[in-house]
C-alpha cells in the first residue's frame, strides 16, 4: 500500500512540473557572425523584459540572418522582414530554449539601425513573451513596421507598451 501511496504522489507532484522551463537549461545565444549590432540589442531588450511576468529567460536559442524565409514557415508573408519560430507549452507559456529569430538579409543589411532594434524587439517580443500582433494602435508588436521618424520620436512610449 505505502508503493501504490508514494507512486501516486510522485506521478501526480511530477504532472505539473512537466509544463515548466525549471528543468530546461538557459543555453548561450546563437548569433550571426558578421553583424554586431544584434548582441548588444538582444541585451537592451533582455535588461528591459527581465522582469515583465511573461518573460523567459532563454528562451531564444539561435538568431539567423537568412536570403529567405523559403521552407521555415509555411503561412509566412512574402513582404515580412523578420520571423520568429517558438514552442508553447500546453499552459500558453513558451518553452525556454526553443526559439529560432530570422532576418532576412536584404532587409537587415540595408535597415537603419533603430528600424533594426525595433524587428529584433518585435521578433523578440513573439519569442521571449509570447506576445501576438497588436492592431489598433501603433506599436512595435503590430503586424507592419513603423516609420523610422515614429520609432525614434516615441521609441520609449512604444517600450512601455510592453
Amino acid at each position: 500500500m505505502k508503493f501504490v501511496f508514494w507512486f501516486g504522489f510522485l506521478f501526480l507532484a511530477n504532472c505539473g512540473a512537466m509544463d515548466s522551463n525549471a528543468r530546461i537549461p538557459v543555453l548561450p545565444l546563437e548569433m550571426p557572425e558578421g553583424y554586431p549590432e544584434i548582441p548588444p540589442m538582444v541585451d537592451r531588450f533582455n535588461d528591459l523584459m527581465r522582469n515583465h511576468p511573461d518573460y523567459v529567460e532563454g528562451a531564444v536559442r539561435t538568431i539567423e540572418v537568412v536570403d529567405s524565409f523559403e521552407g521555415l514557415q509555411p503561412h509566412a508573408k512574402p513582404n515580412s522582414i523578420g520571423l520568429c519560430l517558438i514552442s508553447k507549452w500546453s499552459s500558453g507559456s513558451v518553452q525556454r530554449g526553443s526559439g529560432r529569430i530570422y532576418f532576412k538579409k536584404e532587409y537587415w543589411t540595408s535597415a537603419t539601425f533603430l528600424d533594426k532594434e525595433a524587428t529584433l524587439t518585435h521578433e523578440m517580443g513573439h519569442c521571449s513573451l509570447g506576445f501576438q500582433h497588436i492592431v489598433g494602435k501603433p506599436s512595435i508588436m503590430g503586424p507592419d513596421s513603423l516609420p523610422t521618424y515614429y520609432l525614434s520620436e516615441y521609441w520609449n512610449d512604444l517600450i512601455k507598451d510592453f
